[in-house]
């Protein structure tokens, strides 16, 4: 046989062989495809623990330095899709008042940083790590001392910044947006966030996806970060929390008397001194009072506390010491006594705002306007016990 035909036969042979092979990967890769999609829709665990928000303690130089070496996540980031409220009447107040105060305490009179607050919020709301409500999440871990999900829950904020009007309605009508349908693309599946100033120490675990100005947002990593991860359903009966009652003004008589006021237990004092977690009245002309701390407290649940005691009052003082020998037993107060002050509450008719201020040698605080002046930074602008 003729060599030239011998080499077209082993051709013609192995172009037959790789057209078999060509169509069996064909055939094989249907199944394998639609394997995937019916995976997809399956979570391969359960559902990954909601860490609390603990910080790593380092200055806010070394932590933006550290945020900003940590790298964007490969590849793409899908958007979330369009929340739509199915709740009317007061639970829908409810869910708009609690998602506002999460924009507004957390991103300040900010509306483009309030919107990627918001789609976090909703974002959880659907996926199943969390709770099935607006207010829920928001307010998640509010009852304990630590592990509050969203820091103005737990850090005094509701006591000490009362929004001005105007600021409020632009924070109610990105809520109400968001609850409309509207997305934040930019933050697309993030369930987490911080500020650049701080390294939260579940940082390094989730996939860093977005940067909203100072605001860092991260999507947990695998298929729990995922679109068919976000399927939970909206479970209604909104648990608004006492303490921002106030800020919903659309409510009825009958769901108002169902919130109620915040309850007037005094968790942060020491159960061996001040008659069981009583505080002691020292000065009944002014509402003063006073109370040992709990050292153990997270030191953001004094100004809850202190709200509590002054609820329903025009005007009232709380001052708390972590020691003590160092309360004073009456009034006049003593100089030595008031420098060893560690938190200060105050309610006055002259100030626009309740004050709620920290001894920032013994606490550290965001904000060097919540010290009391002479306990901040060296340097630092502090908010003037005014009378």
């Amino acid at each position: 046989m003729d060599r030239r035909w011998l080499w077209v036969g082993v051709a013609v042979l192995l172009l037959v062989v790789a057209v078999i092979v060509a169509l069996q990967r064909r055939k094989s890769s249907a199944p394998i495809r639609v394997q995937t999609v019916e995976d997809v829709s399956k979570p391969p665990t359960p559902p990954p623990a909601v860490e609390p928000v603990v910080n790593v303690d380092i200055s806010p130089d070394d932590a933006r330095k550290l945020n900003e070496a940590v790298p964007f996540a490969a590849g793409a980031n899908p958007p979330a899709r369009p929340y739509n409220l199915s709740a009317v009447g007061d639970e829908r107040e409810k869910a708009i008042t609690c998602l506002a105060a999460a924009g507004y305490y957390e991103a300040g009179d900010d509306a483009d940083r309030q919107k990627s607050v918001d789609q976090v919020v909703l974002n959880r709301v659907r996926h199943p790590a969390f709770p099935k409500s607006i207010c829920a999440v928001v307010f998640q871990g509010a009852e304990r001392s630590t592990g509050c999900q969203f820091t103005f829950a737990c850090d005094g904020s509701l006591a000490s910044r009362q929004p001005a009007a105007a600021a409020w309605a632009r924070a109610r009508t990105v809520a109400e947006h968001a609850l409309q349908g509207t997305v934040d693309k930019r933050v697309g599946l993030a369930t987490h966030y911080h500020t650049d100033w701080v390294m939260p120490y579940w940082g390094p675990t989730l996939d860093k996806i977005a940067r909203v100005k100072t605001h860092l947002f991260f999507r947990w990593k695998g298929w729990w970060g995922t679109q068919p991860a976000f399927r939970g359903g909206y479970a209604g009966n909104e648990p608004l929390d006492p303490r921002i009652a106030y800020l919903a003004p659309g409510l009825s008589a009958e769901a108002a008397a169902t919130v109620g006021p915040p309850p007037v237990v005094i968790p942060n004092v020491s159960q061996a001194t001040l008659g069981k977690n009583v505080p002691r009245l020292i000065d009944p002309d002014r509402a003063q009072y006073v109370l040992q701390l709990d050292k153990d407290a997270f030191p953001g649940s004094y100004a809850s506390t202190a709200l509590g005691i002054c609820r329903g009052k025009s005007e009232c003082t709380v001052m708390g010491w972590l020691k003590a020998e160092q309360i004073p037993r009456a009034v006049p107060i003593r100089p030595a006594n008031m420098q060893a002050v560690s938190f200060l509450y105050r309610r006055r008719g002259s100030l626009a705002h309740d004050q709620a201020l920290w001894n920032c040698r013994v606490f550290k605080r965001p904000d060097a306007a919540q010290c009391i002046p002479g306990t901040g930074p060296v340097g630092a602008q502090t908010t003037a016990m005014t009378e």
